[in-house]
C-alpha cells in the first residue's frame, strides 16, 4: 500500500500528498489496524500496517526487501515492482534506495491499442509451446487485452523466438504467429 491508500484507509488527511513535496501526515506503522477493516476479518485476527518508506513506495515494495533479503544480501541486487507505481529498488550491499514513479497508465491499457486493467480475462503471461502461443488470462475468461505484465511477458517471449529484433522491430511475422492471431481476436474484432 503506497502512502494515498495508506492515509485514505487511516482517516488521514491526503492534502500534504497532492504539494510538493508529497510527504505524508505519518509515516509510522499501525501495530493494530484491525478496526480500520470494517470488520473483514475475524475478531482474532491481528491486522498491521508496516511504515512507508517514503515517496509513493508501498509496504508491498517493503514486502519485497524483506523476502529477499535486502537488508543481508549476499551482493548488489536490484528489483522492479511494475504496478499503479512502478518502483524500483537495489542495493549495493551496505546501503538500500527506492525510488517511485507512476506505472499504471503506461501498463494499464493507455496507448497500448490492446492494453487493458487486470480483469477478468486480461493476459498476464505468454509462452510459447511447441510454436504455439499460450498464454493465461485472470479467472481463466477469453482473452480481452493485455495487462503490462502480460505486455512484457508477450515481448519477453516474442524476443527469445527471434520474432522481435534486439531494435524492437518485427521484421517478418512467422506463420505459427499469425495463425495464433486469427485465432484469438478480440471480441470487438481487434487482434493482438
Amino acid at each position: 500500500m503506497q502512502r494515498a491508500m495508506h492515509h485514505l484507509l487511516t482517516c488521514l488527511p491526503v492534502d500534504t500528498l497532492a504539494v510538493r513535496p508529497f510527504q505524508p501526515v505519518s509515516r509510522t506503522s499501525q501495530r493494530d489496524a484491525t478496526s480500520l477493516m470494517g470488520g473483514i476479518f475475524p475478531k482474532n485476527a491481528r491486522v498491521m500496517l508496516p511504515p512507508l518508506i517514503g515517496g509513493f513506495v508501498g509496504s508491498d515494495a517493503l514486502a519485497c526487501l524483506a523476502f529477499f533479503h535486502f537488508d543481508h544480501p549476499d551482493g548488489p541486487m536490484a528489483a522492479i515492482d511494475l504496478g499503479t507505481n512502478g518502483e524500483v529498488l537495489v542495493t549495493d550491499g551496505r546501503q538500500i534506495l527506492t525510488a517511485s514513479t507512476a506505472a499504471g497508465p503506461a501498463f494499464e491499457g493507455v496507448f497500448i491499442s490492446c492494453g487493458t486493467r487486470a480483469v477478468d480475462g486480461a493476459i498476464v503471461s505468454a509462452s510459447l509451446e511447441n510454436s504455439h502461443l499460450e498464454y493465461v488470462t485472470i479467472a481463466n475468461e477469453p482473452p480481452v487485452g493485455l495487462t503490462g505484465s502480460g505486455l512484457l511477458s508477450l515481448v519477453h517471449t516474442l524476443r527469445k523466438a527471434g520474432v522481435i529484433e534486439p531494435s524492437g522491430v518485427l521484421p517478418h511475422i512467422p506463420m505459427f504467429f499469425l495463425i495464433e492471431l486469427s485465432r484469438t481476436g478480440m471480441p470487438d474484432g481487434r487482434y493482438y
